[in-house]
Order: C-alpha cells, then structure tokens, then sequence
C-alpha cells in the first residue's frame, strides 16, 4: 500500500485496474462477506488512504455516505474511488449498488470530491461502472 502511495496516479483505467488487481483485491478477495473499500485520492490522482469502510454479510453492507464524505474532508480527498466485494460470486450490480452509487457520487459533490468510479468484484470478475456508462 506505500509503494500505492508513491508511485503512478491513478489516472487511467489500466492503473485502476492494476491497483485494483494489487491491493483491492487483496482486501476484500476471498473474504465470506461484502466489504466496502474505499480509496481517498489528492487532486492527481495519487493515493492518499485505502480503507475499508464497511463490512456486512453474504449478500448486503450498510454503507454511511456521511462516513464516506466526512473521511474524504479529513484527509483533503479531491476524488475517490470505491469497491466492493460480491462473495456469493457474480459483479453484477444491483439495483442498491445503483443507488448507493448516485446517493455517494451528490455527496461527496457537495464537498467539491468527485466519485471516479465504483467497482465491483467477484471471484472471477471486476466490473467498472465507469467503463459500463453508469457514472
């Protein structure tokens, strides 16, 4: 996670995808339970934290955008990248991943912190709602 810290913004999709691959995964990968994780980034795009942010169970997590928002001002976040887990396997969002998705992207706008993008992880898979046109 330092070597995250000090190395390539995270500015493209390929370095997304890698960090993801890297550091997310190893996180949240495996685990029998959602995680959320969060990755709070400076005005380029470099890493300032990754934290998991909420735990729940097979199917579901209770994720507090306040939380969220409140943690990107402490840390003078100007954009975030969020993930999660689906252990029970598939990266298909749900129509709660949609909307956890919009409610977190106009709060944090309020804040002057741009939601980059979400992602969703399986056993198998990273779905990016970037890439799909979600965001």
């Amino acid at each position: 996670m330092e070597r995250a810290r000090e190395g390539t913004p995270l500015n493209s999709p390929a370095a997304v995808q890698s960090f993801l691959t890297d550091h997310i995964s190893l996180m949240i990968g495996g685990k029998p339970h959602e995680v959320f994780v969060c990755a709070y980034l400076d005005a380029r795009h470099k890493l300032l934290a990754c934290e998991e942010m909420a735990q729940g169970s097979l199917t579901r997590v209770a994720v507090y955008p306040r939380e969220i928002v409140r943690r990107a001002i402490e840390l003078n976040a100007a954009r975030l990248i969020v993930a999660h887990n689906h252990p029970s396997g598939g990266a298909e969002p749900s129509a709660s991943d949609h909307n956890l998705t919009r409610t977190l992207r106009d709060a944090l706008a309020l804040t002057d912190v741009r939601l980059l993008d979400h992602f969703i992880t399986s056993a198998n898979e990273i779905r990016s709602f970037a890439q799909e046109g979600w965001m």
